[in-house]
């Protein structure tokens, strides 16, 4: 009689066990799923974030204020000017500017083949300027990186080949707003020509 009350009274508790397994098996997956799609949700608010502040673009500078800068490329032989030629270009304070301006030249690669078999290299020439200008403790600066690149007026005697010419000023010096600063002087190592390198910044606003 006892065995049978027993029997009788753990049966339920059994198959209520068995009820409530399945529920909190449902139960914790849920909570799991929960809990991995809040993570995901944390780490891609992280990544976005950590992507807007690796691209956050920082202002080169805050001035509005602008110059227009002259430079001016001065040829002279045995002490006389032969040539001359100007280059403008306006910047803003804290700005790189760039200024290009050239052409190519016909170099033979064949010397000595007959014309429908002559074959033929072709040479960039011209300016290059890159150029900035500063405003420190009251003074204007300017740095700027000039490549000049030209034919000379004869070409090689022996090949008729052009002879190419080649100038490279790297300057960082101090401006008076108006006023011509020389800022370098070359030999050419071909001729007898000497270049002079002159710059002029007045502000225009």
């Amino acid at each position: 009689m006892r065995l049978t009350n027993i029997g009788a009274v753990i049966l339920p508790v059994i198959l209520g066990f068995g009820i409530l397994h399945p529920t909190l098996l449902a139960r914790e997956e849920g909570e799991t799923q929960e809990g991995q799609q809040e993570q995901k949700v944390i780490k891609k608010t992280s990544e976005g974030q950590g992507e807007r502040a690796g691209t956050k673009v920082v202002p080169l500078s805050n001035s509005l204020s602008s110059y227009r800068v002259d430079f001016t490329l001065t040829e002279f032989e045995e002490g006389k000017k032969i040539n001359s030629r100007s280059y403008s270009l306006t910047t803003q304070v804290g700005h790189r500017d760039k200024l290009r301006l050239g052409g190519r030249v016909p170099v033979a690669t064949n010397i000595g083949a007959s014309p429908p078999n002559a074959q033929f290299q072709y040479l960039d020439i011209g300016m290059n300027i890159d150029c900035s200008i500063p405003e420190q403790d009251g003074s204007v600066l300017i740095n700027s990186t000039i490549d000049s690149s030209s034919a000379a007026p004869q070409p090689e005697p022996q090949t008729h080949q052009p002879v190419l010419r080649q100038m490279r000023y790297e300057v960082a010096t101090v401006l008076t707003p108006g006023k011509p600063t020389i800022i370098g002087t070359m030999d050419d190592p071909t001729s007898k020509a000497r270049f002079q390198l002159d710059v002029t910044a007045p502000k225009v606003r």
